[in-house]
């Protein structure tokens, strides 16, 4: 069976069982259940092809930037930026903070480690000018949305991150891949429609 009706079966069985709610309402919570993995699939898939990194670390990533008030297109248009920063005009300026982001060999680590490094940084610094200033370098004019999340430091990103593991929020490239199927197949449905409505 595909992702959409065994995320709708396991929610209703437990509903039901509780017997919480009438008929319409279990049906609508199936509903709401389906549209929030979409959702949430879909914004991670978003964040996946823009940064390159895994579906679990996107997926993290957006319920950590969730927690703080920071939507999925901000951190979209954010990472963007981040990701050409240590190439870019704030390469200087992150080796005088001591970061780098790539490793011994010169391979580029993680998105998520650099977040964090930067992040432990940040806190540091007081807040006000100097903090809106290098948001801005590192992260474009998304940067100043990212302060609540940069000010939680490498800890406070972790905790985040492991929230969404804890209840079961993280969704992994199967995830992604199922969204991915369900919609072509709903696209495919689309075209049948409205060629047999053509008729």
């Amino acid at each position: 069976s595909d992702w959409s009706s065994d995320v709708c079966s396991s929610d209703l069985l437990a509903v039901v069982a509780a017997g919480a709610f009438a008929v319409k309402e279990v049906v609508d919570f199936g509903k709401d259940s389906v549209q929030a993995f979409k959702n949430v699939a879909g914004e991670t898939a978003k964040l996946q092809r823009l940064t390159g990194g895994s579906a679990e670390e996107m997926s993290r990533l957006r319920f950590a930037g969730s927690q703080v008030g920071i939507t999925a297109d901000q951190l979209s248009g954010a990472f963007v930026k981040f990701s050409k920063a240590g190439l870019g005009p704030a390469k200087d300026e992150l080796a005088k903070m001591g970061v780098s982001f790539t490793d011994a060999q010169g391979n580029a680590k993680p998105l998520t480690e650099q977040l964090e490094l930067v992040a432990d940084k940040f806190k540091a610094l007081p807040e006000g000018a100097q903090q809106n200033a290098l948001a801005l370098k590192l992260f474009g004019k998304s940067g100043t949305d990212l302060i609540p999340i940069l000010n939680k430091g490498k800890d406070g990103i972790q905790e985040l991150m492991e929230k969404s593991d804890k209840f079961g929020l993280t969704i992994g490239q199967d995830g992604v891949d199922s969204l991915k199927k369900y919609n072509r197949s709903e696209e495919h449905t689309s075209e049948l429609q409205s060629l047999t409505s053509s008729r």
